[in-house]
């Protein structure tokens, strides 16, 4: 994408328009609805496995029904205000979300199916499927990047819908290799009385997440008042932030939902809070040492994964800019997703619920007063996103010490004051290797705002990256590496 089409004010309008045909997703498909669909489903199973998945297959048949009767809304609605008088950036925002909302049926069912196979402790299925959809948005943006870039957006559109139900596609086999056979998949009751018995907890926890989603969307809004290419700047830079919160945070908390879910029902605290201290010393001890990486490469990494084609100079500074404000808030926004389900499982869906809607306030304040008081432009959105994630985490884990009892971990600050200190060292020890070995330290020079100094030509920017990760990621190792062997 970013060699393709760069950061060009149309690439923004798509990815403002594709937040938007997406709002839905997290409520009907990835998040509130596993989230509130696994603890359902394990309580069901314990008493009786058939009714358990009926629930399942029900869900599937009723989900189907609300995504059918909001996409035809949506659509309709786009329909009639799009021939008002708006801006060519407007327009463009319209038409690229009515061809985009469709994809929400076959993104909603891939959830749905990622989380009965959680349930059945198969994650590699669901784990690859994404890449389906990468492969066709893939090809996709390479076919189109000749075309007008206006034009290629409409069909990158349409290509957004085909990827979603290839990732959805790739979960089937194995889903309906799970469920009964016979007449099973015959006998669908949508709306059944166990489907009805998730609405009440699905609605308190889709407060939380739909508050959530609305930052999603006004984040781009608010870049785009600060800068016409500051939405595709901020989509550039949380792909890269997702990425270690995708292989460690969400990875973690995917395996750790259904066992964490289990024991809470099961009443047995000890096991929930060992499972709980497990996970949050590991996310914090990893997302401290990633937020490190990102301060000591961000404009390396960024320069080396879209340094190129019509990826400029000034598109490479604003994205490592955002970059930055998102990695601040690795941790937090990696808690998050262990402890909101974790208090979902305990059945308190209005704490989430709180700590997603004031943490959305916080956010839009912050937004409004960085981008229209200080004029910080479209990284400080970035950083608002972590400051109020920090918030929701702490909210979060106020709620679940007076829900489970103190949640205290005594070795953890020990570990965390160790972590940051050969982190820090780290992190100095990389600067300090790219002044004397290429004349500037660029990280350094993007916290002080000065005008970076990167390589153009592909040898020269992974000789630069390489040497950069090499360090830091060896200071580092030989830290973790020799307090394993003590342990040993």
């Amino acid at each position: 994408m970013a060699f393709a089409f760069g950061t060009a004010p149309a690439l923004a309008a798509f990815m403002v328009a594709f937040r938007f045909a997406h709002l839905a997703r997290r409520l009907f498909g990835e998040g509130s609805l596993q989230n509130t669909f696994i603890p359902h489903f394990e309580e069901l199973r314990l008493s009786n496995p058939t009714r358990a998945f009926a629930f399942f297959r029900d869900l599937a048949a009723s989900l189907l029904i609300i995504l059918a009767v909001l996409i035809g809304a949506g659509m309709t609605l786009l329909h009639f205000i799009y021939p008002l008088e708006w801006s060519s950036e407007t327009k463009q925002i319209l038409l690229y979300t009515s061809l985009m909302l469709p994809s929400l049926f076959f993104i909603c069912l891939y959830g749905l199916n990622a989380a009965l196979l959680g349930c059945e402790k198969k994650f590699f299925t669901s784990g690859i499927a994404p890449v389906a959809f990468n492969l066709v948005w893939i090809a996709a943006a390479l076919y189109l990047s000749p075309m007008p870039i206006e034009k290629a957006m409409i069909g990158l559109s349409i290509a957004v819908i085909l990827g979603c139900l290839a990732q959805w596609a790739v979960t089937v086999p194995q889903t309906l290799k799970i469920l009964p056979k016979d007449e099973f998949l015959c006998k669908v009751t949508p709306f059944s009385p166990d489907v009805r018995n998730l609405i009440k907890p699905l609605l308190l926890a889709n407060f939380g997440v739909a508050a959530s989603q609305i930052n999603n969307a006004l984040d781009p809004l608010f870049a785009l008042f600060a800068n016409s290419e500051g939405p595709a700047w901020l989509w550039f830079a949380i792909r890269v932030q997702q990425l270690p919160l995708a292989l460690f945070g969400i990875a973690l908390a995917n395996a750790l939902i259904p066992p964490i879910a289990r024991a809470i029902k099961a009443g047995n605290l000890e096991q929930f809070h060992h499972l709980f201290h497990f996970a949050v010393k590991r996310v914090l001890i990893f997302t401290v040492v990633t937020t490190a990486a990102i301060f000591a490469t961000a404009p390396s990494c960024i320069n080396l994964l879209f340094g190129r084609g019509h990826f400029d100079l000034e598109s490479i500074t604003g994205t490592a800019n955002c970059l930055l404000g998102y990695g601040i808030g690795l941790f937090p926004m990696a808690y998050i997703l262990i402890a909101a389900p974790a208090l979902f499982a305990f059945g308190d869906y209005k704490t989430p619920t709180k700590g997603a809607s004031f943490s959305m306030l916080l956010n839009v304040g912050l937004n409004s007063l960085f981008v229209f008081t200080f004029a910080w432009g479209s990284p400080s959105v970035a950083l608002a996103t972590s400051i109020a994630a920090f918030w929701n985490a702490y909210f979060l884990s106020h709620a679940l010490s007076k829900k489970a009892g103190y949640l205290k971990d005594q070795t953890l600050l020990p570990e965390l004051g160790k972590t940051l200190l050969i982190s820090g060292g780290a992190l100095l020890a990389v600067w300090t290797l790219d002044y004397y070995l290429f004349g500037s330290a660029p990280a350094l020079q993007l916290l002080m705002n000065e005008p970076l100094q990167l390589p153009h030509n592909l040898f020269a920017q992974v000789l630069q990256f390489t040497a950069e990760a090499f360090i830091f990621c060896s200071l580092v190792g030989f830290y973790f590496c020799r307090t394993y062997l003590k342990s040993r």
